[in-house]
């Protein structure tokens, strides 16, 4: 026998399978650290996304509790001028004894109102259909 026969006898003969595994490693073996890169860059985009959804939420949640702070503010200077008009209107009605020019300044200031939400509101509906078109 030749010396290729002689060693190899001593040594299994890997089989196909064996042979496939080991040429599907070599071909793997060099794409590893690149998944492994691809990975972290994906570990990486994530964590910077949570980070501005976490910040999109603070600005948010800011931009509510000054709204309501402001509302706040809103409701307390109309439920001071609504209280202003009534005490206006019974002071003229009570400490100047005369009832029809009390009525009055309730009535006129109330068209007022009334005349200036119709108008604002008329304006709303306007943009609205211009911008609509």
């Amino acid at each position: 026998m030749t010396e290729k026969a002689s060693q190899n006898d001593g040594e299994p003969q890997p089989t196909v399978q064996e042979s496939q595994q080991d040429s599907l490693a070599e071909v793997i073996s060099p794409l590893i650290p690149l998944a492994q890169d691809y990975i972290e860059t994906q570990k990486l985009d994530s964590e910077s996304r949570h980070r501005l959804q976490e910040r999109q939420l603070d600005f948010a949640e800011k931009r509510l509790v000054t709204g309501s702070r402001f509302i706040n503010k809103a409701l307390n200077i109309l439920a001071l001028a609504v209280f202003g008009l009534f005490a206006l209107s019974a002071g003229i009605t009570f400490v100047l004894d005369d009832p029809s020019l009390g009525i009055q300044v309730l009535s006129h200031v109330g068209a007022a109102i009334a005349g200036i939400l119709s108008g604002v509101g008329f304006t709303r509906s306007r943009q609205g259909r211009n911008s609509a078109s």
